[in-house]
């Protein structure tokens, strides 16, 4: 591969590559959606992670990984389970704005 030193190049570059991958990540039930909500599948946030949302990555992780841990006492891993599985549709249905 031919690395051009030139800063004209690297911005147009960036700048037609970061829009590409922006514009795949925001239409819902493309293939970045399917690939977060995948990714969610394994393991609960790692699909909002993929799309950039940091906080809501947090969020959903912490709910069913405190809930799956606490297995023995039902509830909690009922409620981690529906954060897992809320997870998963989240990154399949998100839209950016």
């Amino acid at each position: 591969m031919i690395y051009l030193d030139l800063p004209w190049y690297n911005k147009a570059y960036n700048l037609l590559f970061t829009s590409i991958r922006i514009e795949l990540m925001s239409q819902q039930g493309s293939a970045g959606n399917v690939i977060a909500a995948i990714a969610s599948f394994f393991f609960p946030g790692l699909g909002q992670l993929v799309q950039g949302r940091i906080f809501a990555a947090i969020v959903f992780c912490i709910i069913a990984v405190v809930g799956y841990a606490m297995w023995w006492l039902i509830f909690p891993a009922i409620i981690g389970g529906i954060a897992h599985l809320w997870s998963i549709i989240d990154a399949a249905k998100f839209r950016a704005d």
